[in-house]
């Protein structure tokens, strides 16, 4: 609801993120996120297959929000995670993520 305050009229809000459709759990946490903000967007969405190499794949999650960071006393344990993941799934060195892009867009006056 940030968007609404400090937008002015006719401001127009997006909201763009990436998931894998083969885990539903993503999918289900954005759209309760969306449907708390949004009464009648524009939705769309588009395929962005990823590939990533061993490192880009640790520095990808390491990004992500609700991860042990460094100083964590977990952190060394979910590093070793990753990499196992990696090692098992890559192909040729890359692993390969069908992801999917989802866009919602609307004009703050049409919020209710």
């Amino acid at each position: 609801m940030e968007c609404i305050r400090i937008g002015k009229p006719n401001t127009v809000v997006i909201t763009l993120f990436n998931y894998n459709p083969n885990e539903s759990h993503g999918i289900l946490r954005y759209n309760k996120s969306t449907s708390a903000l949004y009464r009648n967007p524009i939705i769309r969405e588009f395929p962005n297959p990823i590939q990533f190499t061993r490192a880009n794949w640790i520095l990808y999650f390491s990004s992500m929000a609700g991860v042990p960071q460094p100083s964590d006393s977990g952190y060394e344990a979910y590093i070793t995670e990753m990499k196992e993941e990696f090692d098992r799934d890559n192909v040729d060195g890359l692993l390969h993520l069908d992801l999917v892009t989802k866009i919602y867009c609307e004009r703050t006056s049409e919020f209710v």
